[in-house]
């Protein structure tokens, strides 16, 4: 949306709230109402972003925040951040409980702004089907493509790869029981599908110790600068903190463990289970930061909640600095339509491949619906952690182990979701590959003996090098995990 716009949405509230605006102390909430007095002033003095990501954490997810003063100060803070959108919501929605009436300096400050942000409203779907100088539409937004049944020539191939995939599967199994492997093999994809967002990108060693145990992943490092807004070390303003890290890691992992365990209860996808896979997701992670001319440019996540501004996906041209090909996606006016025709698409073909024990039928309709999700976009971000979700969701409704997209397969996977044309052929290419070399990289951890203490929670052992001083872990440089006594013995 164009932040081009009047001052009326940029000052924080002035006055004293009354009434329900005001902030209530603890003992005067009702038994449903979380106590929120100590939250709002432990927020005092703390930058925007960082005011924003604990209230999301304070509350979980906002939709059930029922305190006007909660709802009032997640309003300003979102309009201070440049989310104008966001902000009117939770505004109207502080007012819609009190009541109009109940403030009538609040009552006036949002009227103004509801005028502004109606006129912002208008000429940012005005402009959505223009893409600017300097700027050229590659593909138009359509309604997702329906499914497209599998030839038997398409499923014999799709069942030799599964049966091959799952041979490697009870192998590894066996050796090393199936809850290890199931275990391994989902820390990876959480680790992954951070990083295919450039979200979390972890050192070698860093993924290696947190793939053998996430409890006891120790000191994590950053091979890279991160997108999102974390919080950083109290001594050290420029590092992001440990525990931000792991946090983020951490709550991938617990949603593809809540989505694994929904589906074994469940035999449908219902809407509510989207808008909870996309609040399981980003709730760690839910401002991402852009840089631009003017510095820090935030972009807040809404956990669970569905879009409603108007969003693209640009590709920066080759050689033009100032040019982007535009891939349009759904525009929010349509998103709650085509979420809902996909959902009972999905719930339809399921059902019937189930029925039949169509495997290679179930694994063609995960990559389809994550597909038609990421043409859907119905987030302002977190879309592609929510549609790999999904498809593992799918996959495990229709009895399938998960697949995978690892860093190595980034670019094609992209390139094959922007460039879709309905057929899934090229997309069960990659995963197959994917999760066969995730596999790979689950044997590899579990058979390191320098990872051993991992298992039983103990302090890492001195680090063991070779005749030519070079380390039996395979890693060239040392982590802070070894002490520096262990370091001083060895020389």
């Amino acid at each position: 949306m164009d932040h081009t716009r009047q001052d009326v949405f940029g000052a924080y509230i002035e006055h004293s709230p009354t009434g329900p605006y005001a902030c209530k102390p603890d003992s005067e909430l009702g038994k449903d109402e979380h106590g929120y007095e100590s939250e709002i002033k432990a927020l005092s003095g703390l930058p925007l972003p960082e005011k924003f990501m604990d209230l999301q954490l304070s509350f979980g997810s906002v939709e059930n925040i029922r305190s006007p003063h909660v709802l009032m100060v997640l309003g300003w803070l979102c309009n201070r951040l440049l989310d104008e959108a966001s902000g009117m919501y939770y505004l109207e929605k502080a007012q819609k409980i009190a009541g109009k009436g109940a403030d009538p300096q609040f009552d006036e400050r949002l009227e103004k702004m509801r005028a502004e942000f109606e006129r912002l409203k208008k000429a940012d779907r005005d402009s959505w089907d223009n893409p600017g100088e300097g700027h050229e539409f590659v593909r138009k937004w359509e309604p997702f493509k329906k499914y497209q049944r599998l030839s038997s020539a398409q499923k014999a191939v799709i069942l030799q790869k599964l049966e091959s995939l799952h041979d490697r599967l009870s192998d590894i199994a066996a050796r090393f029981g199936a809850e290890t492997l199931e275990d391994t093999y989902v820390n990876i994809c959480s680790l992954d599908t951070n990083a295919i967002e450039d979200i979390i990108h972890v050192t070698p060693e860093s993924r290696r110790r947190i793939i053998r145990n996430r409890h006891s992943m120790g000191e994590v490092e950053l091979a890279q600068p991160t997108t999102i807004y974390l919080k950083k070390e109290e001594d050290e303003d420029d590092q992001p903190a440990i525990y931000a890290i792991t946090d983020v890691i951490l709550n991938t992992y617990e949603a593809y463990d809540w989505a694994h365990d929904h589906a074994l209860e469940s035999d449908t996808l219902k809407l509510e289970d989207l808008l909870q896979f996309h609040q399981s997701v980003t709730l760690q992670s839910c401002i991402s930061v852009e840089n631009d001319s003017t510095g820090e440019v935030y972009l807040l996540v809404h956990p669970g909640r569905l879009r409603s501004f108007t969003a693209d996906i640009y590709t920066p041209k080759d050689g033009d600095d100032d040019g982007t090909y535009i891939t349009q996606v759904c525009p929010p006016w349509e998103i709650r339509a085509e979420l809902t025709r996909l959902i009972d698409e999905i719930n339809s073909l399921v059902s019937e491949a189930k029925a039949n024990d169509d495997h290679a039928e179930i694994v063609s309709i995960a990559l389809w619906a994550h597909v038609a999700f990421e043409s859907i976009h119905p987030f302002g971000d977190g879309n592609g952690r929510t549609g790999r979700l999904l498809s593992y969701y799918i996959l495990t409704l229709g009895g399938q182990y998960p697949f995978n997209v690892g860093m190595g397969e980034k670019e094609k996977y992209q390139e094959l979701l922007l460039k879709w044309d309905g057929d899934v052929t090229g997309l069960m290419e990659l995963f197959f590959l994917s999760s066969n070399k995730v596999l790979d990289e689950v044997v590899s951890v579990l058979e390191d003996p320098t990872l051993e203490y991992l298992d039983a929670d103990q302090p890492p052992p001195r680090r063991q090098f070779d005749e030519n001083g070079q380390p039996l872990d395979g890693f060239s440089d040392t982590e802070s995990e070894w002490s520096e006594s262990d370091m001083d013995e060895e020389s």
